[in-house]
Order: structure tokens, then sequence, then C-alpha cells
């Protein structure tokens, strides 16, 4: 399902939105927003990456069905 769902996402912002946008505006920027939502590391590599660094605790609460997420870590003195 997270495949499919990527994959529709990719579409939707790759080429559904810049087609609908061109009339009006610039499609370039449209398809540089998928482009660099894509670019991001996902919430879960996010998190590991702050416990390869020495982070002790790392909280992760998602928000709007994973549309956002809200990480938290805290590192020992």
């Amino acid at each position: 399902t997270r495949r499919w769902v990527g994959a529709a996402q990719r579409a939707w912002l790759g080429h559904v939105v810049p087609w609908v946008v061109a009339p009006f505006t610039a499609a370039d920027a449209y398809r540089y927003l998928g482009q660099s939502i894509d670019a991001h590391v996902q919430v879960d590599q996010l998190a590991q990456m702050l416990r390869d660094e020495g982070c002790d605790e790392v909280e992760v609460e998602a928000f709007s069905l994973g549309a956002a997420h809200r990480v938290q870590a805290t590192r020992g003195t």
C-alpha cells in the first residue's frame, strides 16, 4: 500500500498538478515541489540518524494521517 501511495503522489505532483496549473502560472515551480518532497529523508530514516548521532530517546508522532510528523530527540549530558 505504501508503494502505491508514493507512486500516486509522485504522479500527482509530477504530472497532474503541473498540467492543471500550466494555463495560470509556471508549471516548473510545481514540478520542483514534487522533486523537493522526494529529496527529503523518510521519518524513520531521520529517527535512525538521530539515534546514530547519540540521541538516547527519539519520539515520532504522526499528524494528519502521516502527512506531517513531530520528531523529538533528547541526548544525555
